[in-house]
C-alpha cells in the first residue's frame, strides 16, 4: 500500500541512499540509471522538475540533486513526464503480461484465471525479478452459482449454492494462492440477452465476510445498479464493474463512502460491447504502433455493430461523474482480452474514458497507480518514492494535463530495467510478419472438405486441412444446443434448439482452416462454399470469421425444405469477410427455436 512511510525525512533518506549504494558491487552499481531534469508525477503530486535515481529494482532517490554516479546511464528528455508504472485493475491474465508491459502497464490485477495458468507468474512478481512482464496478481477463481456467469468458459469452475458453503469455498482459494476473492452477481437480462444463474444476497454476504475473517478483500462483478446494491448490503470492498442502467443516486453514494468502497468502472470493454470502438484508434499512435500482431489487432475490434452506445456512453459517464464526486476512490480497468480490448493498449483508452466522464487527469492518473495499490494494497508500487520498486513509465507531455500523453511512450522501467531491447525485438517480429501473409491453401482435387464417419456413439468430422465441431454460443456463455448423428446414407444430422443470446446466438458446425483455432488461412484459391442441405431451422445461414471483419462475424442466410437443396455461397457475399485471412466458417442455425438439419457434400468451389 501506498502509504507516507515511504517519503523519508532527509536523515532516513541519506541512510537508504548510503546503505544502498555501499552495500552493491561495482558491475551492479554501474547499471544505475539517472532520470534527469524530467517532470515526475509520483502517484498524487506533480513536481515540475526532478531527477529520479534507480538502482537495481529499487528507487534510490526521488528528488536527486548529488553527483552522477560512476557508470549510471543517464536519461534526458525535454518535456517529459516520469509517472509510476501503470496498473490494470482489472484483466484475465491468461495471456498478454508482455504485451501489457510494452505498453507501460507495469502490474495487472486478475479477476479470473484458473490458477495453475498464472502460478509461474505469480511466483516471479513474488520474486521481484520480472523485468520481461507485468507483475500479475489474482483473484483466481470466482465465485459464481451453478451455470452463472464464468461457467462458460471451459474452466473447471467450483461453484456455490448458499451461504454454509461460503467459508470452505474461501479457504480453498486461499490455498490454491488467491490475493483476493472474486464474487460474480449476475443475473443477465437485456444486455445479455437471457438471464443467468447468480448468487443470493445471504450467500454473498457470506462469501464477503469469510474472505474479510481470512485477511482478504471481497471484490464483486456488478453490472446493474441491483447488483450493486447487493454488493453493498454485503459489505463488499469494491466493485470491479460498474452500472448504467440507472442512475446512481445520492443514498447509494453515501452507502458506498461510508464503507470505503472502490469502484473499477471498466468501461473500456463495455464501449466494445455497446457497439463503439475504441481502443482500436489507438493504433494510430506512432509509440503503439508495430508491437501487436495480427491476431491480436482484430481482437480489438468492437464485437458488435450497434447503437447502444448512444444511450449506453452518457449514462456510464454520468454515473463515473457522480462517483468522482462523491470521493468514491476511481480505480482504472481494462477487463482486458474482452473482445474489442486488449492487455496495456485498452488502459490508456480506459484513462481517456475516465477523463471524458470528468475525472482531471491527475485523478485519472491516480487511478491507475496509487489508488489501485492503495485499495489492493500492492506494496511499493503505484508511486515514485525512495526505497519503492522502479516500475516507472516515462513519456513526452505533460499527462496531468493531457491524459493521452500517456500514449507518447519514451521508455519503460520494470524492476529497474529498461524494455527497450523488449520493444525492439517486438517490433522487428511483428514487421517481419507483416511482410508474410498466410500461404495460399490449395483446395482438395474434389473440393471436399468434411467426411463424415460414426465411431461408437460418437460422430467424427474429418478435413483435408483444419478441423471441424459442433459449435454452439455455449462459449460465449450462451445456451444454444446442438447434437450429431449421421443418417443412413451417411449424411450429418444435427438437431438443437437455439436460444436467444445478447449479442450472437447459433448452432452448428465450424470449421477452422488453419492448424490452431482462429490462426488465419489463405482460401482465395476458391471463391466460395458449397454443400446439400435439408430439414428446419430458423435462420439458417453461412457465417464466416475473417481477419478483414475480426470480431464480428459475417452472415449469408439461406432457404432449406424438406427436399435436399445444393446452397452456394461466395466468399464475396459475405460482408467483411476476405477470404485470404479466413478463420472460421460456421453452418446452422442464427436464429431462436428448435432446429433438425442434414448436410451433405461440404466443398470449395472454384
Amino acid at each position: 500500500m501506498i502509504h507516507t512511510c515511504f517519503r523519508y525525512r532527509p536523515q532516513a533518506r541519506l541512510a537508504l541512499v548510503t546503505g544502498l549504494l555501499l552495500g552493491i558491487s561495482a558491475p551492479a552499481f554501474a547499471q544505475a540509471t539517472l532520470i534527469q531534469n524530467v517532470r515526475v508525477f509520483d502517484g498524487e503530486d506533480v513536481h515540475a522538475e526532478r531527477s529520479v535515481l534507480i538502482e537495481g529494482n529499487r528507487i534510490v532517490e526521488d528528488d536527486f540533486d548529488g553527483p552522477v554516479p560512476e557508470g549510471a546511464r543517464i536519461v534526458t528528455c525535454e518535456d517529459c513526464t516520469l509517472l509510476p508504472g501503470l496498473i490494470d485493475a482489472h484483466v484475465h491474465a491468461y495471456a498478454g503480461l508482455d504485451d501489457a508491459l510494452l505498453f507501460g502497464v507495469t502490474s495487472v490485477l486478475d479477476m479470473f484465471t484458473a490458477p495453475a495458468m498464472t502460478a509461474q507468474s505469480r511466483a516471479r512478481t513474488a520474486a521481484h525479478d520480472n523485468p520481461d512482464e507485468a507483475d500479475l496478481y489474482s483473484a483466481g477463481i470466482l465465485a459464481t452459482a451453478p451455470g452463472g456467469h464464468g461457467t462458460q468458459f471451459g474452466v473447471d469452475v467450483p461453484t456455490i449454492t448458499g451461504p454454509e458453503q461460503a467459508e470452505a469455498w474461501v479457504a480453498a482459494r486461499i490455498a490454491e494462492g488467491s490475493d483476493y476473492i472474486k464474487i460474480v452477481i449476475e443475473a443477465g437480462g437485456e444486455a445479455v440477452g437471457r438471464t443467468l444463474p447468480t448468487l443470493d444476497q445471504a450467500t454473498v454476504t457470506a462469501l464477503v465476510d469469510a474472505a474479510h475473517r481470512q485477511g482478504r478483500l471481497a471484490v464483486v462483478h456488478a453490472s446493474t445498479r441491483a447488483a450493486a446494491e447487493m454488493a453493498i448490503e454485503a459489505d463488499a470492498d469494491g466493485l470491479v464493474h460498474f452500472f448504467a442502467d440507472a442512475p446512481v443516486d445520492a443514498a447509494m453514494l453515501a452507502a458506498m463512502r461510508e464503507s470505503g468502497m472502490f469502484v473499477t468502472p471498466t468501461f473500456a470493454v463495455f464501449e466494445g460491447f455497446a457497439g463503439r470502438a475504441g481502443s482500436e484508434k489507438l493504433l494510430e499512435e506512432p509509440a503503439f504502433a508495430g508491437i501487436l500482431d495480427r491476431q491480436t489487432l482484430a481482437n480489438l475490434r468492437p464485437p458488435v455493430e450497434s447503437e447502444r452506445i448512444d444511450s449506453f456512453a452518457p449514462a456510464m459517464e454520468a454515473n463515473i461523474a457522480a462517483l468522482a464526486e462523491a470521493g468514491i476512490p476511481i480505480l482504472a480497468g481494462s477487463d482486458a482480452p474482452n473482445p474489442g480490448t486488449w492487455f496495456g493498449i485498452s488502459l490508456h483508452r480506459e484513462l481517456e474514458l475516465l477523463v471524458q466522464s470528468g475525472l482531471s487527469p491527475r485523478s485519472a492518473l491516480v487511478s491507475a497507480t496509487s489508488a489501485p495499490a492503495r485499495a489492493f494494497d500492492i506494496e511499493g508500487h503505484g508511486g515514485i518514492a525512495d526505497g519503492m520498486f522502479a516500475d516507472l513509465l516515462l513519456v513526452r507531455g505533460d499527462p496531468t494535463r493531457d491524459i493521452t500523453a500517456t500514449r507518447r511512450i519514451v521508455e519503460v522501467w520494470k524492476d529497474g530495467r529498461s524494455t527497450a531491447e523488449l520493444r525492439a525485438t517486438r517490433r522487428d517480429r511483428i514487421a517481419s510478419q507483416a511482410t508474410q501473409s498466410p500461404t495460399r491453401q490449395p483446395i482438395p482435387e474434389d473440393g471436399t472438405i468434411a467426411a463424415f464417419s460414426q465411431n461408437g456413439d460418437a460422430v467424427s468430422i474429418d478435413a483435408p486441412f483444419g478441423s471441424w465441431a459442433v459449435s454452439t454460443d455455449a462459449m460465449l456463455g450462451g445456451s444454444s444446443s446442438a447434437a450429431a448423428s449421421l443418417t443412413g446414407d451417411g449424411a450429418l444430422r444435427l438437431a438443437g434448439t437455439v436460444v436467444q443470446g445478447g449479442f450472437a446466438q447459433w448452432a452448428g458446425i465450424a470449421w477452422t482452416p488453419g492448424e490452431r483455432m482462429m490462426a488465419p488461412v489463405d482460401l482465395t484459391s476458391a471463391r466460395g462454399i458449397t454443400f446439400r442441405i435439408r430439414g428446419n431451422a430458423s435462420g439458417p445461414g453461412v457465417m464466416g470469421f475473417s481477419e478483414a471483419g475480426g470480431q464480428q462475424p459475417s452472415l449469408a442466410s439461406i432457404e432449406i425444405g424438406e427436399e435436399w437443396r445444393e446452397i452456394r455461397v461466395a466468399f464475396e457475399d459475405l460482408p467483411r469477410f476476405d477470404g485470404a485471412g479466413t478463420t472460421m466458417l460456421l453452418i446452422g442455425a442464427f436464429a431462436p427455436g428448435p432446429f433438425a438439419i442434414e448436410i451433405d457434400d461440404i466443398k470449395l468451389w472454384e
